[in-house]
């Protein structure tokens, strides 16, 4: 269960986030960072925030921490501008 408390994969508020995310953004040039751990199972994470319309995502930052792969992605409904 743990992904320390934050349940399966530790997506358990993640999940719930991604499912309302909509009512958090500004339509239709929303943006959202997230951070994630490596088994939060980024790519599945992608997957979700894009059938919600955020199809563009890159990743901003990553680091390490103990024997945590941490990064910060950014997703947004349109393709960033080249100053972003």
């Amino acid at each position: 269960f743990a992904s320390w408390a934050g349940g399966f994969r530790g997506r358990q508020v993640i999940d719930r986030f991604i499912a309302q995310v909509s009512a958090f953004t500004s339509a239709p040039h929303g943006i959202v960072y997230l951070l994630l751990m490596q088994n939060n199972d980024p790519r599945q994470v992608q997957a979700l925030m894009a059938a919600q319309g955020f199809t563009h995502a890159r990743k901003v930052a990553s680091t390490s921490v103990g024997v945590e792969s941490l990064l910060v992605i950014r997703f947004s409904r349109c393709a960033p501008s080249s100053g972003s």
